[in-house]
């Protein structure tokens, strides 16, 4: 573990983690839409 690492990288990898989710969420979305249009 590199300590001088943990502020910026928690940070950074909270702002992937939420656009992460919101990308499959989003996804998710179009994938169910999908399925109830057909």
């Amino acid at each position: 573990c590199n300590h001088r690492f943990v502020p910026f990288s928690r940070r950074t990898l909270k702002r992937e983690i939420i656009s992460m989710y919101k990308i499959e969420k989003a996804r998710l979305e179009g994938f169910i839409n999908d399925s109830t249009q057909r």
